[in-house]
Formats: structure tokens, sequence, C-alpha cells
């Protein structure tokens, strides 16, 4: 699934409460990755809170040139908060929501530490495979 915006469309960006809801709702992240066979969650609180405030606030253009990372879906109680696409390789670092369709609505910078953050957990999982193939 192929992201596609025109490099000069700002998108609108997420509600501000909306971030404030998922500080306070979310209790469980699921992580799919496009390209690897990876897929992960996180379930503590703190870590939540911490990937919530590594998406900036406000609103991006979405370079075409970059595909999506990972698919990421923000659920509170079992229901699902918010849903997107992660971008965090080949130089990009962004956070897209999806709105109720399934389409890519709200396009927000990941910080330079979340792109780190996200880098680190594949570069385990790599470490991982390796010692594991050994």
């Amino acid at each position: 699934s192929q992201l596609k915006m025109p490099e000069t469309d700002r998108t609108p960006a997420l509600p501000q409460d909306y971030f404030s809801l998922l500080k306070t709702r979310a209790d469980y992240i699921d992580y799919i990755f496009y390209d690897y066979p990876i897929s992960f969650s996180q379930t503590e609180v703190q870590g939540i809170r911490q990937v919530v405030d590594f998406i900036d606030r406000g609103s991006t253009t979405m370079p075409e040139t970059c595909p999506p990372s990972a698919m990421v879906a923000f659920l509170g109680e079992g229901e699902i908060l918010a849903e997107g696409d992660m971008y965090f390789l080949e130089g990009c670092a962004y956070f897209v929501f999806y709105n109720e369709d399934r389409t890519p609505t709200y396009s927000h910078r990941l910080s330079q530490a979340g792109a780190n953050y996200f880098n680190n957990v594949l570069n385990q999982y790599f470490e991982t495979v390796r010692q594991q193939n050994r």
C-alpha cells in the first residue's frame, strides 16, 4: 500500500486533543512492518506515552519518495483509537494517520529521537536474528 501525496500539499494535523486522548487512553500499540517479518506490541504505559511524544504536533507535507516502514494501531481497552503508517527509514521520519475510511489524512513529522528509537528496535531485531542463525 504505497501512499502518494504531492510534496507541496500540507496535510491537516491530527486535532491536538487527539494526542491527549492517545496519551491518556492508549494502553496498547501494535506495529506490523511492511518489508520485514516483524510485528510487535507495546503495553507499557510510559513507553506508549513516549511514542506519542515522538510525533510532532504540527502538520507537514509528505514526500512521495518515502515508503512506509510499518502500520501502527493505537488501542485503548480493545478499541482502535488511531491507525496509520510510520515512516522512519531511508531518511524519512513521518507519522501518517488514517481517517475512518483508512485513507491517509493527517501527516506529522516523527522526531529524530523517534526515528532513532525505531531504528534501534529494527537493529536489535536483526542482531537477534544474526545470533540465532549462528
